[in-house]
């Protein structure tokens, strides 16, 4: 079933949605330092649920009752942790630096499907960097790390790097670029947009 989302309220020129995800029946959609509220009743009215500072904003994905977006900018690709206000929308909670380049797209939380413990997901964040995926650790809970007013941002723990040379077998040059990953049921999506191709892998 494919439902169009209404616009009201939206202007078109400032609108670059980079990502989705689907939380409470609702579609969160991050644009440029915004993150968008698109309920799925088809009666609610979209809504910034928050305005990021210094980022840009690329990829979305979630780890238990956890929200985490990939920003690409401006000084450094960053994974940022977003928090539910009481007021119904959304805060930073905590970023760490991934890496120095500006150029990310695809972010995916890929969880260890042996862990049968579902209050306790496990699994590492795969992360497109320069063309290249990489893993990342997930960071606990409670670490207290800081953000956007200019203290150090701590480093995300990388795990390893994917072979891209079977990732982008068969494809040329100018269409390996992955502008975005999904995981859905065991399996992750790799999304080539200059070329209009899904590819679905298996990290396990």
């Amino acid at each position: 079933k494919c439902v169009m989302q209404s616009m009201a309220g939206i202007h078109p020129l400032e609108y670059q949605p980079s990502d989705a995800l689907v939380v409470n029946n609702t579609l969160l959609v991050v644009s440029n330092q915004q993150v968008m509220s698109h309920p799925l009743d088809g009666e609610t009215r979209p809504s910034q649920l928050a305005e990021i500072p210094n980022s840009d904003l690329e990829g979305l994905t979630r780890v238990g009752d956890r929200i985490f977006a990939l920003s690409e900018g401006p000084q450094q690709t960053e994974l940022i942790e977003l928090a539910w206000t009481a007021g119904g929308g959304m805060e930073e909670k905590a970023r760490w630096k991934v890496s120095d380049s500006l150029q990310a797209e695809g972010l995916a939380f890929v969880p260890d499907l042996r862990n049968d413990d579902s209050s306790k997901p496990q699994g590492r964040f795969y992360i497109d960097v320069d063309g290249a995926i990489h893993t990342f650790a997930v960071p606990d809970l409670e670490v207290n790390v800081t953000s956007s007013n200019g203290t150090e941002v701590l480093p995300l723990l990388h795990l390893s790097s994917i072979n891209m040379k079977l990732i982008n077998q068969g494809l040329n040059s100018s269409s390996t670029k992955i502008s975005g990953m999904y995981f859905f049921e065991g399996v992750t999506y790799l999304l080539h947009d200059n070329v209009e191709i899904i590819r679905a892998w298996d990290f396990e």
